[in-house]
């Protein structure tokens, strides 16, 4: 099982940990329970609907019912695109870098080089998006490949956490 497909499973047993929550909470502890406070690993606010409301928690966390208080996608002033794109630009400034849409048009391919050649691939991907081609061909390849999710919910995309699983990829 690879890294998102644990985050993943680990974000839905969250959320469905804070369902089962809330429904005892609602309707009451069983026939001889006795209730406990309830207790959060979570500081801030809860981010239900609309808008992300910011929250304090630790400095490179990407996932989560809050938003990190470290820049991410959903605090830059501009869109999710021209988030990556000025990571891309300003922490990766010694690559060249080439930019181009993706499987049938629905992803954003960046290709970064030193000198000639590829050293890494990122696509940016709706969450709804399965295709596994390009995976495929950087694997055969031997290019490091990365994919990030700029609409999964309770996804933040901190900055520390793109630029880390970066480097990581390029070295």
């Amino acid at each position: 099982m690879g890294l998102f497909d644990s985050l993943k499973s680990m974000a839905g047993k969250a959320i469905s940990d804070a369902v089962s929550e809330g429904i005892k909470k609602a309707v009451g502890p069983a026939a001889g329970e006795q209730k406990e406070p309830a207790q959060s690993s979570y500081s801030g606010q809860v981010v239900s609907s609309g808008a992300p409301k910011a929250a304090e928690t630790p400095s490179g966390r990407s996932w989560g019912e809050t938003m990190p208080a470290e820049p991410n996608q959903y605090n830059y002033n501009g869109t999710w695109k021209q988030y990556f794109e000025n990571i891309f630009l300003t922490e990766f400034a010694s690559y060249r870098k080439t930019h181009e849409k993706g499987y049938a048009k629905t992803t954003d391919v960046y290709r970064f080089y030193s000198g000639d050649a590829q050293v890494l691939v990122v696509e940016l991907c709706p969450s709804k998006f399965d295709g596994d081609s390009l995976r495929r061909t950087c694997r055969r390849e031997g290019i490091p490949y990365l994919r990030f999710y700029y609409d999964y919910d309770g996804w933040w995309n901190t900055r520390s956490y793109v630029v880390e699983r970066m480097q990581k990829a390029i070295k």
